[in-house]
């Protein structure tokens, strides 16, 4: 591995990438400009899902959850998830018949930014 600059070990994410198909691991490092607590968590978003579009997760984060599944999914009530939405923590995807749906994806990034951890299972 080639180094080209020293940096931080505090401005440096490491992720490890685990082939699903073959098995075999790769460590990945990001290294950022400037960390602090909120970027922190938008990072960890963004990283994570870098790293399941990497492992070939992308399709199954395509579709929408209803606002009881996403209840579900995240573990929070109904007054939660709307105090969510109000907050921009997620939004609504659409409206049918006053049923309010969600991008899957968007019901896995409240679920890290929520918890502040990855989930065992996607939705």
């Amino acid at each position: 591995m080639k180094t080209i600059m020293t940096v931080p070990p505090e401005l440096v994410w490491n992720r490890t990438l685990v082939s699903h198909t073959s098995g075999t691991c790769t460590s990945v490092n990001f290294v950022l400009a400037a960390r602090n607590r909120d970027s922190s968590l938008l990072m960890d978003e963004k990283l994570d899902h870098i790293v399941r579009l990497l492992e070939g997760e992308k399709d199954a984060l395509l579709g929408w959850m209803s606002s009881k599944d996403c209840c579900d999914y995240v573990a929070i009530s109904d007054r939660t998830l709307y105090r969510k939405i109000k907050e921009g923590w997620i939004t609504v995807a659409y409206l049918e018949n006053k049923q309010r749906y969600f991008r899957k994806q968007d019901v896995l990034n409240l679920y890290i930014r929520y918890h502040q951890k990855t989930p065992k299972h996607m939705p």
